[in-house]
């Protein structure tokens, strides 16, 4: 995938030094710090959590990217060309910077050229430039005259940068990744302002426009078939004035219309020398520059990078007479590029970004890989028109008599014509080169101050003097300066900066009041972060928050641009800077120059030394499989290309909803119970309506497709998990211009909600892994607000703390019982606030409670597993046994550690230990099933291996990831809800006891981790395979009552799951029971909850739906009925209650809630 160009030089009157190996490096090196790319190289992200990143190559060598060949014998235009056409074919090292440039000498027979002449072949890959960006390049090397260019020296220089570690490059794909509903947010806003424009008339459904017919049939031709490695190079020279003659014959036609109508014209006499004219034209496919117009082309080319996407155009081969052939595409190009624009042509190359890196790396080898088998491309042909420099130019002292341009041809369309023109004049001054530097004013170095002074101010204001009276006297023109958002305001830190920037936006004003009335249009551009490289030179892109504020480029320059035609004197791009300007207007200015100052402060503190916490990526957190999840994304794609006509169908539905979404006859809507479209702006703005009409179309197309689809099991389930997490997460909502009541509340308070929203950014970024809180974490204290029952810690051990609470009755049963909690979260859900402590319910029963708490381990208790979980907890058994004097123990399992409780009660059982008086087993499941959640959708045995052995690598499970884990079954409920109440609306987190209990996770052991992994895929435990301590776990064996609840709205544990372990004991001694709750508020509801019911039955057939069926439903808790199964189930008359902690073997040790609780 190269892209580059084949330039031919007369070197006959040039000095042979110029021409050497030493001078031609020398003249390579001292330009290679004007074009960003050509020592950067890329770096693969792990697991293909994103595309590739650039990074100055730390061991760049100049040498090996200049090469210098000589031509064969006989030194004609064909032998150049074969040379080119092997040179330009071998494949590029992607370790190392992505361009080569090959000196060819001995051009001695090629007519028209003196001896001595020679060529220049650069070839750059397409990931690194386009066409456009990469013949900039190409004029770096270039002199204006033959005599050589004074090359400005570099500002500072080179540093290479260190390989990132993959910790490292992790964290930011996640940042990136965590981002992206925002940039596609801002991307899908900008279409609405192109809608109505884009169709005029005939957008209504049944118009031209409407998309109501297939498109044209691609024939099958000689040009699709595999590629090898061989090229073929041809050239040919046309003048440019012809072309301009030609185009004046159809009016509107362009120079692009006349290149393809000649290309089709040659295609023409070509197939019909083969005798392989077809009825049908071939389509071409024509690259269109997406640098936006308005911006700097020079510093957008200078970055590099690939802007270019695609128009499809039939190019009339089929059509025998040339004024029709051109006619045809005038009108072809036309409509493609109507519909173009009608999705935004920058935004077509953005959609790409925010598709998963590993899932466009799968399609891009499943397309090669079935290339040969597939069916007829949407093109036959490649056809490229890249504009080129218009002044002569001289490479080394000799001038270029021609350039070819060289681009990428890949599987299926096997030609590529590549045009070169010339570039017309320009009537449009932009003034976007800057100097910024970070840092107190005293500390900053003369020259810098004279850079700021020079380029901000004195360049601005010489070039303007110089264009501005030519475009006084031509009546016409448009001027575009570049400010900024602290230009507004002082910023310390920045003081020179700012106050250029400032002198910039005072000065524009002034100069488009002067020329009000003399057809002149001046605009001051003044964005804020921008992903540029100035943002990170100044070490902007470190403040927290700073990715979820940054604008793309391409975003404010299209901005600009439409500022400068619509004849704006001041554009702000971005809701969040136009906040941040309205807070400095409305604000008195020592509170904003006060703030600045904070800040500069803060930030001047955290960056040394500053550390980043790369994490476990997501897909560690159940070994869910990366290929699976590419696969589901495999399934989709292969699934389309194989069904064109149900993709087309909802393609078809979905465009034609579109279309009469943007003339506003659309009448979806929201459903009434979607709590994310309740304000009345959904229905009364048409903006917004528009808005979530185009979501809901979205939305319905999604669902389209997978109802048409003939994906069945496990791979419609996977499809439909993948784009139920899309719904979520790129739903309008979620981005403060597409939430009408944040923007409401954001005007009405001035833009103080937008402050509250970006400092809570902040303290999640700090504190909460960069997601937002569900819970004030201040709200509540561990021991005196909740886990606050009065108990001791009677026994301790380095995995856990027993705890007895103290009876509030005079008499309790006598079997105690044994709370065993989930090694994922703090014990003490059982025990929250007084009106929501099961402990207190149980004690007021007089049920004696102990509760075992366990220790949040460190890396040196990676090998715990559930040998060592299930220890612990019999010897807590043996602990209470001893302190009570009771013979056997009421024994309960919450979710996790119901497996461990279960497993324990399995290894006495098997060792005739009968220390166990009833089992009770709360939303656990013992038999797992992949279908059961989507936990399970993704796991392999490959991944499984793969995710134990990254723990066991790291020693632990981090909280950051079992809350990942639990994020990614419902991203609405557990993020997108919160982002928009902290973020977008500016509120506090909530202060809810259960929600505060929630984000208080603790980390697993490696050991605990893998047999979790291993449960989930093999099944050992419902297999009876599952061996702990020495002892087959048989539950089957297992003769002591057992009592099982479930949540009929629990989505981590299903109820239908954990049903299922009915069917692994003895049916005589179940009891299972279904509560109308969550996963959590089944422990944690209020008694006073009126809406609280369950379900009963008396048999238990293998099918849940079958014992539903025969159910008798109560009104009230499940802790009722619970309790008074415990009560019945007591092996002997109530005892007194014991007057004091634990005995003399064990003590009282620590006051409850102890001390492992607490440990972070």
């Amino acid at each position: 995938m190269h892209v580059g160009s084949l330039c031919i030089y007369d070197g006959s009157q040039t000095d042979p030094e110029r021409l050497t190996e030493e001078a031609l490096s020398r003249t390579v090196s001292e330009r290679l710090h004007l074009n960003a790319t050509t020592r950067r190289r890329l770096v693969k992200v792990p697991f293909e959590a994103d595309y590739p990143y650039w990074i100055e190559d730390r061991d760049f060598d100049l040498e090996y990217h200049l090469r210098r060949v000589a031509l064969p014998s006989p030194g004609d235009r064909d032998a150049l060309q074969q040379l080119a056409s092997r040179i330009f074919a071998r494949p590029m090292d992607m370790t190392k910077p992505l361009w080569e440039l090959t000196v060819i000498e001995g051009l001695n027979n090629i007519p028209g050229l003196p001896p001595n002449s020679f060529a220049v072949l650069t070839k750059t890959h397409h990931a690194a430039v386009d066409g456009a960006s990469g013949l900039h390049f190409l004029e770096l090397l270039h002199d204006l005259s033959p005599a050589p260019t004074p090359i400005p020296a570099a500002r500072e220089s080179w540093q290479p940068e260190p390989v990132p570690t993959d910790a490292e490059l992790l964290f930011r794909s996640g940042v990136k990744n965590f981002t992206q509903p925002f940039r596609f947010a801002q991307t899908l806003g900008r279409q609405f302002s192109q809608q109505m424009s884009a169709f005029p008339n005939g957008g209504a459904p049944g118009g031209e426009n409407s998309f109501s017919t297939p498109p044209q049939a691609i024939p099958k031709t000689r040009f699709n078939g595999m590629v090898t490695a061989h090229r073929v190079l041809g050239s040919i020279s046309v003048s440019l004035a012809d072309i301009k003659e030609i185009r004046q014959v159809v009016p509107g036609a362009t120079v692009n219309d006349v290149v393809l109508a000649v290309c089709g014209g040659a295609l023409r006499s070509y197939l019909h020398a083969k005798n392989e004219i077809d009825q049908t034209s071939l389509v071409a496919m024509a690259p269109v520059n997406l640098r936006v117009p308005g911006s700097d082309a020079q510093d957008s080319e200078a970055a590099g990078g690939n802007r270019v996407s695609a128009l499809f155009v039939s190019i009339g081969t089929d059509i025998e007479e040339p004024l029709a052939r051109l006619q045809h595409i005038h009108a072809e190009t036309s409509k493609s590029k109507l519909i173009h624009q009608a999705v935004g042509a920058s935004d077509m190359t953005n959609y790409s970004k925010f598709v998963p890196a590993f899932t466009a790396a799968l399609a891009s080898r499943l397309m090669t890989e079935t290339a040969a088998n597939a069916p007829a491309p949407p093109f036959n042909v490649s056809i490229t028109n890249i504009p080129g420099p218009q002044e002569p130019l001289y490479f080394s002292g000799s001038p270029m008599v021609t350039a070819i341009g060289l681009g990428p041809i890949t599987q299926g369309p096997a030609k590529l014509f590549a045009a070169v023109s010339e570039i017309g004049p320009v009537d449009t001054l932009i003034n976007n080169a800057g100097a910024a530097y970070q840092g107190r004013f005293a500390s900053m170095p003369l020259e810098r101050i004279h850079d700021i002074v020079h380029l901000n101010m004195r360049a601005l204001s010489e070039t303007s003097a110089l264009f501005l009276p030519q475009m006084l006297a031509a009546e016409q023109g448009k001027i575009l300066n570049v400010s900024s958002v602290v230009g507004f305001q002082a910023v310390p830190g920045m003081a020179m900066y700012s106050a250029s920037k400032a002198f910039v936006l005072s000065f524009t004003e002034s100069l488009a009041e002067e020329t009000r009335c003399s057809g002149i249009k001046v605009c001051a551009l003044c964005p804020g972060l921008t992903d540029t490289e100035m943002v990170g030179d100044l070490g902007t892109d470190h403040i927290p928050g700073a990715q979820l504020m940054m604008s793309q480029p391409e975003d404010v320059a299209l901005q600009g641009y439409n500022a400068l035609h619509q004849g704006e004197v001041i554009r702000v791009p971005g809701i969040f800077n136009q906040a941040v300007v309205n807070w400095a207007h409305y604000q008195p200015r020592w509170l904003t120059r006060t703030l600045a100052g904070i800040a500069e402060r803060s930030n001047l503190a955290q960056r040394p030394g500053r550390q980043t916490d790369g994490g476990v990526p997501l897909n560690a957190a159940l070994g869910v499989d990366r290929k699976a999840f590419m696969d589901a994304w495999a399934d989709i794609f292969e699934t389309s290309r194989q069904q064109p006509a149900a993709l087309w169908n909802v393609t078809r539905e979905f465009a034609t909803q579109f279309a009469s979404i943007a003339m506003g006859n659309s009448d979806l809507s929201p459903e009434p119970n979607d709590k994310r479209f309740q304000d009345p702006a959904w229905i009364e703005n048409g903006l917004y309506r528009r808005l979530g009409q185009t979501y809901i179309a979205w939305t319905q197309a999604l669902d389209g497709w997978l109802d048409e689809s003939q994906l069945e099991g496990m791979n419609r389930e996977r499809a439909r998990y993948v784009f139920d997490a899309a719904k979520d997460i790129f739903a309008p909502v979620n981005t403060l211009v597409g939430n009408p009541e944040a923007m409401r509340i954001a005007r009405e308070t001035k833009g103080r909600s937008v402050i509250r929203g970006l400092k809570n950014i902040v303290d999640d970024l700090q504190h909460n892994h960069g997601y937002p809180a569900c819970a004030d974490r201040n709200a509540f204290k561990v021991g005196q607000d909740v886990a606050a029952s009065e108990g001791a810690v009677v026994y301790r051990s380095e995995l856990l703390e027993l705890i007895q609470y103290q009876p509030t009755t005079d008499q309790v049963v006598d079997a105690p019982l044994l709370y065993v909690f989930s090694q994922v979260n703090r014990f003490y859900l059982g025990d929250l606030t007084p009106d929501r402590s099961l402990f207190k319910r149980l004690l007021d029963a007089g049920i004696p409670v102990f509760a075992v708490s366990w220790r949040n381990p460190k890396k040196e208790h990676r090998n715990w597993n559930l040998d060592s979980y299930a220890d612990g907890i019999i010897q807590s058994v043996s602990v209470i046994r001893e302190i009570t004097g009771a013979p056997k123990v009421n024994l309960m399992g919450l979710c996790a550690g119901g497996l461990a409780a279960t497993a324990a009660a399995g290894v006495m059982n098997a060792r005739g230990d009968d220390w166990i008086n009833s089992l009770s087993l709360f939303v656990n499941v013992l038999d797992n099933r992949p279908e059961d959640s989507d936990f399970g959708l993704f796991v392999s045995e490959r991944s499984v291996e793969a995710q134990k052995q990254m723990t066991r690598m790291s020693g632990l499970f981090e909280e950051k990831n079992v809350f990942e884990m639990f994020a990614m079954l419902r991203f609405e409920e557990n993020i997108m809800g919160f982002l928009r109440s902290n973020y977008l609306k500016g509120e506090d987190p909530l202060k809810h006891p259960l929600l505060f209990w929630s984000i208080d996770y603790t980390r697993l052991p490696a050991g605990l981790h893998a047999d979790f992994l291993d449960l989930s895929l093999h099944n050992k435990l419902a297999k009876r395979e599952m061996k702990i301590l020495g002892k087959r776990i048989d539950l089957s064996k297992i003769d002591y009552p057992v009592y099982m609840m479930a949540g009929s709205t629990d989505h981590i544990t299903p109820w239908k799951a954990c049903y299922r372990s009915t069917q692994l004991f003895n049916a005589d001694n179940v009891q299972f029971v279904l509560t109308n709750q969550n996963h959590t508020q089944t422990i944690s509801s209020r008694d006073d909850n009126k809406h609280l019911k369950h379900w009963i039955g008396k048999s238990y057939p293998a099918d849940p739906e079958a014992w539903l069926n025969t159910v008798d439903e109560h009104a009230g808790s499940w802790v009722l009925n619970w309790i008074d199964w415990l009560k019945e189930k007591s092996p002997a008359e109530p005892v007194q209650a014991p007057i004091a902690y634990g005995n003399d073997n064990f003590p009282e040790i620590d006051a409850a809630p102890g001390r492992y609780v607490l440990e972070s």
